[in-house]
Protein backbone atom coordinates (compact mmCIF):
# COMPACT_ATOMS: atom_id res chain seq x y z
CA UNK A 1 0.00 0.00 0.00
CA UNK A 2 2.84 2.71 1.41
CA UNK A 3 4.29 2.03 -2.22
CA UNK A 4 1.64 2.83 -4.06
CA UNK A 5 0.90 6.27 -2.65
CA UNK A 6 4.84 6.90 -2.00
CA UNK A 7 4.87 6.52 -5.90
CA UNK A 8 1.89 8.60 -6.74
CA UNK A 9 3.19 11.30 -4.15
CA UNK A 10 6.49 11.64 -5.86
CA UNK A 11 5.54 11.39 -9.84
CA UNK A 12 5.73 14.67 -11.40
CA UNK A 13 2.26 13.17 -13.34
CA UNK A 14 -1.01 13.25 -11.22
CA UNK A 15 -1.80 9.71 -10.23
CA UNK A 16 -4.22 8.16 -8.20
CA UNK A 17 -4.19 4.85 -6.22
CA UNK A 18 -7.59 2.84 -6.04
CA UNK A 19 -8.79 0.30 -4.05
CA UNK A 20 -10.73 -2.61 -6.56
CA UNK A 21 -13.30 -4.89 -5.75
CA UNK A 22 -14.22 -4.42 -1.92
CA UNK A 23 -17.03 -5.34 -0.06
CA UNK A 24 -15.58 -4.16 3.67
CA UNK A 25 -16.23 -0.72 4.55
CA UNK A 26 -13.42 -1.05 7.73
CA UNK A 27 -11.11 -2.01 4.73
CA UNK A 28 -12.42 0.87 2.06
CA UNK A 29 -11.91 3.52 5.54
CA UNK A 30 -8.73 2.02 6.13
CA UNK A 31 -7.18 2.91 2.53
CA UNK A 32 -8.83 6.12 2.90
CA UNK A 33 -7.67 7.38 5.80
CA UNK A 34 -3.95 5.97 4.20
CA UNK A 35 -4.42 8.55 1.57
CA UNK A 36 -6.48 6.68 -1.60
CA UNK A 37 -7.74 8.75 -3.77
CA UNK A 38 -10.53 6.19 -4.76
CA UNK A 39 -12.66 3.29 -4.08
CA UNK A 40 -14.36 0.64 -5.79
CA UNK A 41 -16.84 -0.60 -3.43
CA UNK A 42 -18.90 -4.03 -5.16
CA UNK A 43 -22.11 -4.61 -3.80
CA UNK A 44 -22.89 -6.58 -6.80
CA UNK A 45 -23.47 -9.71 -5.27
CA UNK A 46 -25.84 -8.10 -2.88
CA UNK A 47 -29.96 -7.53 -3.45
CA UNK A 48 -30.40 -4.55 -4.95
CA UNK A 49 -31.60 -2.69 -1.39
CA UNK A 50 -28.20 -3.88 0.17
CA UNK A 51 -26.31 -2.78 -3.23
CA UNK A 52 -27.83 0.97 -2.33
CA UNK A 53 -27.11 0.84 1.74
CA UNK A 54 -23.00 -0.52 0.97
CA UNK A 55 -21.71 2.35 -1.46
CA UNK A 56 -24.33 4.61 0.12
CA UNK A 57 -22.21 4.27 3.26
CA UNK A 58 -18.61 4.20 1.14
CA UNK A 59 -19.55 7.22 -0.64
CA UNK A 60 -20.44 9.24 3.00
CA UNK A 61 -16.73 7.97 4.11
CA UNK A 62 -14.95 8.81 0.87
CA UNK A 63 -16.35 12.34 1.09
CA UNK A 64 -14.28 12.90 4.07
CA UNK A 65 -11.23 12.20 2.60
CA UNK A 66 -11.81 13.90 -1.38
CA UNK A 67 -12.08 10.68 -2.39
CA UNK A 68 -14.46 9.52 -5.27
CA UNK A 69 -16.26 5.92 -5.28
CA UNK A 70 -17.21 3.33 -7.85
CA UNK A 71 -19.70 0.80 -7.54
CA UNK A 72 -20.88 -2.13 -9.14
CA UNK A 73 -24.42 -2.97 -10.29
CA UNK A 74 -25.35 -6.10 -12.79
CA UNK A 75 -22.84 -9.40 -12.30
CA UNK A 76 -19.80 -10.34 -14.50
CA UNK A 77 -19.32 -14.00 -14.61
CA UNK A 78 -15.97 -15.55 -14.25
CA UNK A 79 -13.06 -14.88 -12.46
CA UNK A 80 -10.27 -12.57 -13.00
CA UNK A 81 -7.33 -15.03 -12.42
CA UNK A 82 -8.39 -17.83 -14.37
CA UNK A 83 -9.74 -18.69 -18.13
CA UNK A 84 -13.55 -19.35 -17.79
CA UNK A 85 -16.03 -20.82 -19.94
CA UNK A 86 -18.91 -18.30 -18.10
CA UNK A 87 -20.72 -16.57 -20.53
CA UNK A 88 -22.72 -13.22 -19.49
CA UNK A 89 -26.59 -13.77 -18.94
CA UNK A 90 -28.81 -11.27 -19.88
CA UNK A 91 -30.60 -11.71 -16.37
CA UNK A 92 -27.62 -10.65 -14.84
CA UNK A 93 -26.76 -7.74 -17.18
CA UNK A 94 -26.63 -3.89 -15.50
CA UNK A 95 -30.46 -2.74 -16.27
CA UNK A 96 -30.47 1.09 -17.56
CA UNK A 97 -33.91 2.08 -15.48
CA UNK A 98 -32.23 -0.08 -12.25
CA UNK A 99 -29.05 1.98 -12.96
CA UNK A 100 -30.52 5.37 -12.91
CA UNK A 101 -32.17 4.91 -9.55
CA UNK A 102 -29.08 3.19 -8.03
CA UNK A 103 -26.75 6.52 -8.86
CA UNK A 104 -29.29 8.93 -7.97
CA UNK A 105 -29.44 6.95 -4.61
CA UNK A 106 -26.09 6.04 -3.79
CA UNK A 107 -24.05 9.40 -5.10
CA UNK A 108 -21.68 7.39 -6.58
CA UNK A 109 -18.66 8.59 -8.99
CA UNK A 110 -18.69 5.87 -11.80
CA UNK A 111 -20.61 3.09 -12.08
CA UNK A 112 -19.37 -0.59 -13.12
CA UNK A 113 -21.39 -1.85 -16.04
CA UNK A 114 -21.99 -5.47 -16.66
CA UNK A 115 -22.66 -5.53 -20.57
CA UNK A 116 -21.75 -8.68 -21.35
CA UNK A 117 -18.30 -8.66 -20.30
CA UNK A 118 -17.07 -11.40 -18.56
CA UNK A 119 -13.88 -11.83 -15.91
CA UNK A 120 -10.87 -13.57 -17.33
CA UNK A 121 -10.71 -15.25 -20.78
CA UNK A 122 -13.40 -17.01 -22.35
CA UNK A 123 -13.39 -19.72 -25.19
CA UNK A 124 -15.82 -18.35 -27.14
CA UNK A 125 -15.23 -14.23 -28.05
CA UNK A 126 -17.44 -12.05 -25.61
CA UNK A 127 -20.03 -10.12 -27.08
CA UNK A 128 -20.53 -6.74 -25.84
CA UNK A 129 -24.18 -5.35 -25.63
CA UNK A 130 -23.33 -2.04 -27.09
CA UNK A 131 -27.31 -1.12 -27.16
CA UNK A 132 -27.37 -1.47 -23.69
CA UNK A 133 -24.49 0.30 -22.93
CA UNK A 134 -25.49 3.13 -25.39
CA UNK A 135 -28.68 3.33 -23.25
CA UNK A 136 -26.89 3.55 -19.71
CA UNK A 137 -24.88 6.31 -21.11
CA UNK A 138 -27.96 8.13 -21.86
CA UNK A 139 -29.55 7.82 -18.43
CA UNK A 140 -26.45 7.29 -15.72
CA UNK A 141 -24.75 11.15 -14.76
CA UNK A 142 -21.52 9.46 -14.03
CA UNK A 143 -18.63 7.54 -15.96
CA UNK A 144 -19.45 3.92 -16.65
CA UNK A 145 -16.66 1.65 -16.02
CA UNK A 146 -16.30 -1.71 -18.01
CA UNK A 147 -14.48 -4.16 -15.66
CA UNK A 148 -13.76 -7.61 -17.08
CA UNK A 149 -12.11 -6.36 -20.67
CA UNK A 150 -9.27 -8.58 -20.87
CA UNK A 151 -10.73 -11.08 -22.76
CA UNK A 152 -12.46 -9.01 -25.57
CA UNK A 153 -11.70 -8.78 -29.43
CA UNK A 154 -10.84 -6.15 -31.00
Amino acid sequence: MRLALDAADHSPAPLGVHLDHCRDLDEITACLEAGYTSVMVDGSHLPFAENIALPTEAVRRARDHGAWVEAELGALPGDEDVSTDAVAQAAAMTDPRQAADFVAATGVDALAVAVGNVHGFTKEPVRLDLDRLAALHDVVPVPLVLHGASGLPD
